[in-house]
């Protein structure tokens, strides 16, 4: 019972944290045509990625909710992970949660779930991004591992690796991207930080 509590409070705290900001600056956005954006997106990032994203957003959900709910069978499921290795994975997925706020704050109107330019798109480099060109993708690796652990159930595992997975494989299509709208600027970007993690030399 407690860990289904704790990980039900740690899920919506950063579903919330993103829904914050997600709603700030949409409100803030000057009427678009939104099914052109989606189309563009679309194409950036390949149809059937997408689809995948789609369906596994909703296989997530839905192993969150069997996961709290705890019927019976859900036995099954569990793994046997050791204390220790549970509670590192409790801490590390609260430690993501104001790493997620300061990297939203420092990114504001540009952030997109999608691959979309804002208009009057701007490159990003403060807070979080003077080190890190993806911090929101470090924070999304470490809080779908770190739920994992410490929720030690397949059922909440295996879709978040699959969707780690698509995470990672969507990567290089958003540098391609950045890299066709700001040129020159966003590889002298790339000499200066770390793509996931800081870049030490």
């Amino acid at each position: 019972m407690f860990w289904r509590f704790i990980f039900l409070i740690v899920y919506l705290a950063f579903f919330l944290v993103r829904s914050h900001f997600g709603i700030k600056f949409q409100n803030t956005e000057e009427p678009k045509d939104h099914l052109k954006d989606l189309n563009l997106a679309i194409q950036r990032e390949g149809k059937i990625s997408m689809s995948l994203r789609s369906i596994l957003s909703l296989v997530m959900l839905l192993s969150i909710v069997i996961y709290v709910i705890s019927p019976s069978w859900l036995q099954v499921f569990t793994l046997s992970f050791p204390l220790w290795l549970r509670l590192t994975g409790l801490a590390l997925s609260l430690a993501t949660l104001p790493l997620l706020y300061w990297s939203h704050r420092a990114l504001g109107r540009q952030y997109s779930p999608d691959l979309d330019l804002k208009e009057g798109h701007k490159l990003i480099t403060r807070g979080p991004y003077s080190i890190i060109r993806h911090p929101m993708y470090t924070i999304l690796i470490a809080f779908m591992i770190s739920i994992s652990l410490f929720s030690a159930s397949t059922l909440i595992l295996v879709p978040h690796m699959a969707a780690l997975l698509l995470l990672l494989l969507r990567l290089d299509k958003e540098e391609a991207m950045l890299i066709e709208k700001f040129g020159a600027d966003y590889r002298e970007y790339m000499l200066k930080t770390g793509r996931l993690l800081p870049k030490f030399n």
